[in-house]
């Protein structure tokens, strides 16, 4: 395996869901590249094409004798139609609720693996458990067979208040059959929010969708109860989502009638997205955390806050998204989501990057670690030069610029570490030591704040390398040195997350993330 594979495995599980809304997009033009519209879609898809779309039309632009996904892809990255069967899944996400059992999982070792279950869902009323595995549903073999996970998603959902039989492995138990109702999950787009110190808050989102907002405003009242006096707002890895959301982020910050962002097209005027009220956070000091991940709502966020000097961005330069889509329902109840507008921060900045060459759009985010950019061995694209309220120069084209750009450090990667992360290692042991000890940690670690203060993963070592040599982990010494840190930290925030949830594991990881503390010490 060459050098740059073995350093994007690690990488590309910090970033594997950033680009949510290029990789949406690209999965269901690639899926869908055969779907036939009815003829009544397709006069409307055309209609609205002609007189909505944001640019002129490439001169040999047909759809009559193509797949319709397949001529979108000629227009530009994000513009894709989405067969009616697919528009729950595809809009679920951002509607912030889906119809189903109420459980995330990963694949790990051909098999489903509960990650966490929704509390107050479907399978948490049934006492499903974090950690359970599961083997079959409605009777059908879902284990070891190669499974993909799209197909068991749509094995455990279906109808509201209709039921399915899932039968799971639960460590220390027999094996269970648990008769679930299906009903609707809340989708959370808050990952965290808590005070990292006495008077610093801490929220990360993961996505703009329609609850954000509510969502955004309780999460800030509670911290300020608390004690906040200053915020970071984690949005790496934020693929975007809806733009009245990232609106409603941005109002918290600013006074009434502050131009936000701006969007125009061909056939659209300027439309202007200013804030209505004053927000209630005017003059709390801000931080903005972005990555090569954050995208669309994102960089409206990070973009308006950066012009308006509201704001300091820190970290890697942003995906690079400054088109606008509009959603349109067709007659089979499928829907069209069009390319419909260009937005632009409040100086005139348009982020989004050149797209005229297809492969090279789809690989820029790769390329940014192989010519170091990411690493701080290369510059970013500057694009024309704009200036913000208070005079600072600033540039469009290719994404948000930080203010303070934090390299990534790989100087701890190793091949044990590619291995550990690769095979699910660390995950797995963590796994089986909270199920088989939950009782005991417990009672140790009362509750999240003793968990992550008192809590000595030295401990645990001779455990999980005895546990690596019984699972034929090529155990190498030097590469435990050198990678010592990474491997005891995700140790720590695996079992954290295992026995507290998911809040548990981002404040652990947040205690050693070197963008984190730059911007706790600025």
């Amino acid at each position: 395996m060459d050098q740059f594979r073995r350093l994007w495995i690690p990488l590309r599980y910090s970033i594997f869901l950033a680009l949510g809304v290029w990789i949406g997009a690209r999965y269901f033009a690639a899926n869908s590249s055969n779907s036939k519209p009815s003829n009544a879609d397709l006069d409307v898809i055309k209609s609205l094409i002609n007189d909505q779309y944001f640019d002129s039309l490439p001169k040999n632009f047909s759809f009559d004798e193509v797949a319709i996904n397949k001529a979108l892809q000629t227009l530009d990255p994000f513009s894709t139609y989405i067969p009616a069967k697919e528009t729950e899944e595809v809009n679920a996400p951002l509607e912030g609720s889906f119809v189903g059992i109420g459980v995330y999982f990963t694949m790990m070792h051909d098999t489903v693996y509960v990650e966490e279950v929704v509390s107050g869902g479907p399978a948490d009323l049934v006492q499903m458990k974090a950690g359970d595995r599961i083997i079959r549903v409605n009777g059908k073999n879902i284990a070891g067979i190669g499974m993909a996970s799209d197909d068991v998603v749509k094995l455990l959902k279906g109808q509201d208040k209709t039921k399915v039989n899932v039968d799971i492995i639960r460590r220390g138990t027999a094996n269970k059959t648990f008769t679930i109702t299906r009903g609707k999950v809340p989708i959370f787009s808050i990952d965290a929010a808590y005070l990292m110190d006495n008077s610093t808050g801490y929220v990360r989102i993961n996505k703009f969708s329609a609850t954000t907002g509510e969502e955004f405003t309780t999460a800030l009242k509670k911290l300020e109860k608390e004690g906040m006096k200053r915020l970071i707002l984690d949005l790496r890895g934020n693929g975007g989502g809806f733009l009245s959301a990232a609106m409603e982020v941005a109002q918290q910050f600013l006074p009434a009638d502050e131009l936000v962002t701006f969007t125009q097209g061909l056939h659209t005027n300027k439309e202007e997205l200013k804030t209505q009220n004053d927000g209630e956070f005017l003059n709390l000091p801000l931080k903005i955390l972005i990555d090569e991940g954050s995208a669309s709502a994102s960089e409206i966020v990070a973009g308006a806050l950066q012009d308006l000097d509201r704001a300091q961005i820190l970290g890697r330069r942003s995906f690079g998204k400054g088109l606008v889509q509009g959603q349109f329902d067709l007659p089979s109840g499928a829907q069209l989501r069009l390319t419909v507008a260009k937005y632009y921060t409040p100086s005139g900045r348009c982020i989004q990057k050149d797209f005229s060459d297809m492969d090279a759009f789809e690989l820029d985010v790769n390329k940014r670690f192989e010519n170091g950019e990411a690493f701080g061995k290369s510059q970013s694209p500057k694009g024309k030069a704009f200036k913000t309220k208070k005079g600072r120069t600033v540039y469009d084209g290719g994404g948000i610029s930080p203010d303070i750009f934090i390299p990534l450090d790989t100087s701890n990667y190793s091949n044990l570490w590619s291995t550990l992360l690769e095979k699910g290692t660390i995950v797995d042991f963590s796994d089986e030591y909270v199920n088989g000890n939950k009782s005991e940690l417990l009672k140790k670690y009362s509750n999240e704040n003793s968990f992550v203060s008192n809590f000595q993963i030295n401990d645990l070592l001779p455990n999980f390398m005895a546990y690596c040599k019984k699972n034929k982990v090529a155990w190498n010494e030097k590469e435990y040195r050198k990678s010592e840190k990474l491997i005891t930290r995700y140790l720590f925030s695996q079992v954290g997350k295992k026995l507290f949830g998911q809040e548990v594991y981002i404040r652990v990881s947040n205690q050693f993330d070197p963008v984190i503390v730059k911007a706790l010490n600025q």
